[in-house]
């Protein structure tokens, strides 16, 4: 079995979400290949850059997905961990790099986010997202009543 590892976020600009179409078509979040997960947020910030050309700040750990598959393109089983983080950009500017694989990319709003969004792990990436900032929100108005 091959093991690949895997930074991915959930990139919100106000109320939209970065999205990328893979060369399979597939509307996923944005993730960076990695060879650990032993990394400062400012290497992971800097990746998401080179990748996307996109100015964000990765925040906070968020969750992970194991999955496992059989690649006919490898003729060999597969298992991808993708450790995943909340991020924020900073604008909505991106730049999209078809040599690695990527057709299409964009800011969605968070319905047609969840809609075109391929796989059930990764929508459920995004609504644990927005459950904590919604937490987060409701705490700190919370803070300014009191």
């Amino acid at each position: 079995m091959l093991y690949r590892k895997y930074i991915g976020s959930v990139i919100l600009n106000d109320e939209k979400v970065f999205l990328v179409q893979n060369d399979k078509f597939e509307w996923i979040l944005p993730r960076i290949k990695v060879e650990d997960f032993g990394h400062s947020n400012q290497f992971y910030n800097n990746e998401f850059y080179l990748t996307y050309k996109l100015n964000m700040k990765i925040n906070e750990c968020v969750g992970d997905s194991i999955y496992e598959f059989y690649s006919m393109s490898k003729k060999s089983p597969m298992c991808n961990t993708v450790l995943w983080y909340s991020g924020i950009a900073e604008e909505n500017t991106f730049l999209i790099t078809k040599e690695k694989g990527q057709k299409n990319a964009g800011f969605y709003g968070l319905r047609e986010a969840f809609d075109k969004i391929t796989y059930t792990q990764e929508k459920n990436i995004l609504n644990k997202i927005l459950i904590l900032k919604k937490q987060d929100e409701v705490c700190k108005s919370r803070r300014k009543d009191a």
